[in-house]
């Protein structure tokens, strides 16, 4: 499937806006702890700020069942030259690498394979010094590890949610009668939907992340999106049939319900790689 981030609300773009920030921060950060410490050149650090090097293949997952999900991100991206473009980003294994997460995590590795190397030798004091740039190494590998994490579920939520408040949009305005019971109730199951899409994301304490649920929570989840997920089917159906919304409309609604269940799905599958 394609998500147009171009079509977004500005709601949710900005969402991305400031996940996407935070990475850039975070990342340049680590990039200077390397420049610091000779295992890179300055160069890293202007490459991460240039910003039409900043692509969106890291918050597309590289491997594990989500092969069924793929998704292509379409987006406003700044050219190396100044001037603003519509651009595809695709999951793509040749490119994967090109990822600056992933670039800048590669970096971290190399890093911590040298230290490892220099343990061999070391003796006295010189071991504690290097397990202790060990510890902090491999620390930022982590934090390179959940930012993509992070920016993959958030990629996954926003997309449902965007899908959600279309489907909204398209039967609020041709509905007939917006106080039909069966109406109330549809908008109704739409807000529970939305609570299931945004619950489970690893959340931040002091230093290091925690995953405060469980695969039996994911499980569960899916069990009730998708009862919840059918029931909003119905309704639909059912509205539909009764002639309170024009069926020219059906396509377009459904469509966007297939959408949401693909990312819905997609966001799962993250939750379930991450705790394996």
């Amino acid at each position: 499937m394609k998500l147009n981030l171009t079509v977004l609300s500005e709601t949710h773009k900005n969402i991305l806006r400031v996940q996407r920030k935070f990475v850039i921060s975070a990342l340049d950060a680590i990039a200077a702890y390397l420049v610091k410490n000779g295992d890179v050149g300055t160069e890293l650090r202007e490459m991460l700020n240039k910003e039409y090097m900043i692509n969106y293949y890291d918050v597309i997952p590289d491997k594990g069942p989500l092969i069924a999900h793929e998704i292509e991100l379409e987006l406003l991206v700044t050219n190396e030259n100044g001037e603003v473009e519509i651009k595809v980003f695709r999951k793509d294994f040749r490119k994967a690498n090109e990822a600056l997460i992933c670039i800048v995590s590669s970096k971290l590795k190399g890093r911590k394979a040298r230290l490892l190397d220099m343990l061999k030798d070391a003796t006295g004091e010189q071991i504690k010094l290097i397990n202790t740039h060990i510890t902090q190494t491999e620390n930022l590998i982590k934090e390179c590890y959940y930012l993509k994490l992070r920016s993959q579920l958030l990629i996954a939520e926003v997309g449902g949610l965007h899908f959600i408040d279309d489907i909204l949009k398209q039967v609020s305005k041709n509905i007939k009668s917006d106080a039909h019971a069966n109406y109330i109730l549809f908008k109704k199951e739409l807000q529970t939907l939305k609570e299931l899409v945004q619950l489970n994301s690893p959340v931040r304490e002091q230093r290091d992340y925690i995953f405060p649920y469980d695969t039996q929570d994911i499980l569960a989840q899916r069990r009730e999106f998708n009862k919840i997920f059918n029931n909003c089917k119905l309704l639909l159906s059912s509205l539909l049939q009764e002639g309170l919304l024009e069926s020219t409309h059906e396509n377009s609604i459904i469509m966007s319900f297939k959408h949401l269940q693909h990312l819905f799905f997609a966001k799962c599958d993250v939750n379930f790689i991450a705790l394996r």
